[in-house]
């Protein structure tokens, strides 16, 4: 593994700049200074921003497939990057997520030495993924993949991170975790575009000392299989790393990111992040009954969609309005008896809360008489005490989850990297 200069980092974001996007760019156009500084003050390094804006391929939009703005440290030009940066256009549902992720790769020049993180801002799927609606289902026609790019990334050291704009996202987060995992990354629940700036501010930095923790795992693990000269396991190493991770001896504190929701990573998401393309994905989901996506239909929304539904006129009959029957003699019977059952249940009721609201003020009278029947205040005490220990095992057990989650990642970026 080459040595990492933790000094300097390179942050791509890979922006879906559709019409649902709006308020995502404009948050990143009023925040990106604030984004700037703090990471370079926080972390004390050289910051470089790059960004690489999305659409889709005609004839779903005819402005442009991507649009790239090489790295730069100078934040008067990252400012007019994103100030030029429109939302507009889209078409279908999915996008071209693979055209903006390959130009991320290949056409920005990062830095060998560098952190690099590549944050994936979307609210839609790429084309090929199962998708009702899809005007391109056999996927990318420029033959892009998103799944083979994603290994491409690992290999170059880059971390992907996707902020999935949710709801929209919900339905496709399987494939956005597996996607992200491959390099070792996260994805992140965006439920409103305010929260954008940590979450990139934040996936940053963790990012930092997550590879401050790898250089750790790299001398203290992979020597050793280097010697043996085999191939480790990533189950295997994923169990190091978490005792590494909860161990004193431990130098390095991982900052972490809030997410909105708990990501869990199940088996099937471990099984299609070691997966090489978007095939083997949608076989394997196939092949073990895994939904890629819970969404079922996707209409396209027009302009003139909202007009139609007004202009629509339902036609509705009149409901007729049949004259009431008088009651007979039995049904009379019957109503009256059924008013005279609820009478009677209702003198119950009152007699039994009457009856409680006795036994109590007697209670409370024979207490003050007699102190041996006060209720022992240590016994209560100890009953607190024993729902505060339950309550701090289950935050013990999550912690323990999201650390075994950061493992993984670990691992998955150490494998990536060496093999």
């Amino acid at each position: 593994m080459t040595g990492i200069d933790f000094s300097q980092v390179d942050l791509a974001f890979i922006l879906d700049t559709t019409s649902s996007m709006g308020s995502y760019i404009n948050c990143a156009k009023e925040n990106i200074q604030k984004i700037t500084e703090e990471i370079i003050k926080s972390e004390k390094c050289s910051l470089r921003i790059g960004l690489v804006n999305y659409r889709d391929h005609p004839p779903q939009d005819l402005t442009y497939v991507t649009e790239v703005h090489e790295f730069s440290d100078d934040i008067n030009k990252i400012k007019q990057y994103i100030n030029k940066t429109q939302a507009c256009g889209g078409g279908d549902l999915p996008e071209a997520i693979c055209c903006g992720m390959i130009d991320g790769l290949e056409k920005l020049d990062w830095r060998l030495n560098a952190v690099k993180v590549a944050i994936l801002i979307a609210d839609a799927p790429p084309h090929g993924l199962i998708c009702s609606g899809d005007s391109m289902p056999n996927g990318c026609p420029l033959k892009n993949d998103p799944v083979e790019i994603a290994h491409k990334m690992a290999q170059k050291g880059i971390t992907l991170y996707c902020a999935g704009c949710e709801p929209s996202l919900n339905p496709y987060r399987q494939f956005f975790i597996s996607l992200c995992l491959i390099t070792g990354g996260q994805y992140v629940t965006l439920n409103n575009a305010k929260y954008l700036t940590n979450v990139i501010i934040d996936g940053t930095r963790e990012e930092i000392s997550m590879e401050k923790m790898m250089a750790q795992i790299h001398n203290d693990i992979m020597r050793e299989a280097a010697e043996k000269g085999t191939r480790v396991d990533e189950e295997e190493l994923t169990k190091k790393v978490h005792e590494i991770l909860n161990s004193k001896n431990n130098s390095v504190a991982l900052k972490k990111i809030e997410t909105g929701d708990k990501i869990e990573i199940t088996n099937e998401i471990k099984e299609m992040s070691k997966l090489k393309n978007l095939s083997e994905i949608k076989k394997y989901a196939s092949d073990n009954n895994v939904n890629l996506t819970t969404s079922h239909s996707f209409i396209s929304p027009t302009p003139f969609s909202t007009s139609i539904f007004h202009s629509t006129k339902v036609s509705k009959k009149k409901r007729e309005i049949k004259p009431k029957s008088k009651p007979t003699k039995k049904r009379l019977g019957t109503i009256k008896a059924s008013v005279s059952l609820r009478r009677s249940l209702r003198i119950k009721e009152l007699e039994e809360r009457k009856k409680k609201a006795t036994s109590l003020i007697s209670d409370k009278i024979k207490t003050k008489r007699n102190p041996n029947l006060k209720i022992n205040k240590k016994l209560k005490k100890d009953k607190l005490d024993d729902k505060t220990n339950v309550a701090k095992c289950i935050s013990v057990d999550e912690e323990e989850k999201v650390d075994l989650t950061r493992a993984r990642r670990l691992a998955k970026k150490v494998i990536a990297r060496n093999f």
